[in-house]
């Protein structure tokens, strides 16, 4: 134990004669860790707002209407394009137009009346996994709520 201690007595030493040689260590000590914690803490945001949606009702009644505004309705997502098929969406993803695209089947409503489970696919954009997953459980969170 006693080695440790003047171990680390002598390399506070050496550390506090370098320091008083090169003040901008001191600096790089106290001030950039300050500095990095305001630029992550408010400059950095990995929030998703107001993601770009493509929507493919193939099913146009009531109930898919109604599912596309609960979409949109809040900051989550905002509609960038209605398109008549899935295959429209591929091209306004690699064109950076859309990253998520909502497809409600035929027959949407009519599996919601009969009390069955109602299914939608949602397309993503697989460039950045990090925004492709808070997207889907944003619209997963819109889809159940």
């Amino acid at each position: 134990m006693r080695n440790f201690l003047i171990r680390v007595g002598a390399l506070a030493a050496k550390e506090t004669i370098h320091i008083r040689r090169d003040i901008s260590t001191l600096y790089m000590a106290l001030v950039m860790p300050v500095v990095l914690l305001l630029l992550f803490g408010f400059g950095v945001s990995f929030d998703v707002d107001r993601v770009p949606l493509a929507v493919i009702d193939q099913d146009h009644s009531e109930a898919s209407v109604d599912l596309t505004r609960a979409f949109v309705s809040s900051d989550d997502f905002q509609l960038a394009a209605v398109l008549g098929s899935p295959a429209e969406v591929e091209p306004l993803m690699r064109r950076g137009q859309v990253v998520a695209g909502l497809v409600i089947p035929r027959g949407f409503a009519h599996d919601l009346g009969r009390g069955r489970v109602a299914t939608v696919q949602l397309l993503l954009d697989g460039a950045d996994p990090m925004t492709a997953n808070l997207t889907m459980a944003r619209a997963e969170a819109e889809a159940l709520g």
